[in-house]
């Protein structure tokens, strides 16, 4: 798929700078009521924008479609089978 080796290290190093100059800064930055407000808000907004793909109803759908139906199926046919 095109992806080298020397991705990975560059994905790190890139992950690893966001989180230590963004996200760990954000987390320390407390407001007089000694809450991180910032880190706060960036952690609802991701939470809002993946909670739609990462629901236990769609977890539960593509379980049954990937796993359990075909599953099913299998056995189904082994037991004709014999």
């Amino acid at each position: 798929f095109g992806h080298e080796p020397s991705d990975d290290a560059a994905d790190s190093q890139d992950l690893y700078n966001v989180i230590e100059q963004k996200i760990v800064p954000l987390f320390y930055r407390l407001g007089e009521d000694t809450l991180p407000h910032a880190w706060i808000a960036m952690m609802k907004k991701a939470m809002m924008s993946i909670t739609p793909s990462f629901s236990a109803r769609r977890m539960m759908k593509e379980y049954l479609d990937k796993f359990y139906i075909p599953i099913s199926k299998e056995l189904q046919k082994e037991d004709i089978d014999k």
